[in-house]
């Protein structure tokens, strides 16, 4: 077989197909990872998110409780438009999370369900006297509301600090 009777045309030709299919498929694996890490950082970063506010919820309740437990009756309808707003805020964000992180939406639609049920707790706790909330909580020292948001949002918060850590795969 004699070397310079082969048609390096051709052969060149098949290389640079090669080479081209290659460079493509390298190229496509790179934009898969790339996009995998950026869904990652934006569910983090929506994660982090979803937890400044549970905290800024978890702070009014805090201090609703505290209100709602005195004697004394106070005006607290700020507060309460402020929780609304909150909570508004929370359901956006959690809807969000949840179209990113499809795997997740059962969590986001507990965090929705969590922060209107406080909400609306928090309302009819208001328009209760002193005595009543009293004899509602019984022995316990607990503060009501926020006793009933931190058991409830226990599993959703763990699972947004996972995303933020960037722990949970997706």
């Amino acid at each position: 077989m004699d070397i310079y009777n082969w048609n390096w045309g051709v052969i060149a030709g098949f290389a640079n197909a090669i080479a081209t299919l290659l460079t493509g498929l390298i190229a496509l694996l790179i934009s898969s990872q790339w996009k995998k890490k950026k869904r990652s950082e934006i569910l983090s970063n929506e994660a982090a998110k979803i937890l400044v506010i549970l905290g800024d919820y978890e702070e009014i309740l805090i201090y609703l409780d505290s209100e709602m437990m005195k004697p004394s009756k106070s005006d607290n309808r700020n507060k309460l438009e402020e929780l609304n707003q909150i909570a508004h805020q929370l359901i956006s964000r959690a809807t969000l999370f949840g179209e990113l992180a499809t795997k997740e939406r059962d969590v986001t639609k507990e965090i929705k369900s969590i922060a209107a049920k406080l909400y609306n707790r928090a309302k009819d706790l208001d328009d209760k006297s002193f005595k009543d909330i009293r004899d509602m909580s019984g022995n316990s020292k607990d503060l009501i509301l926020i006793s009933e948001f931190n058991n409830a949002i226990e599993q959703p918060k763990a699972m947004m600090i996972d995303y933020f850590n960037h722990q949970k795969t997706i």
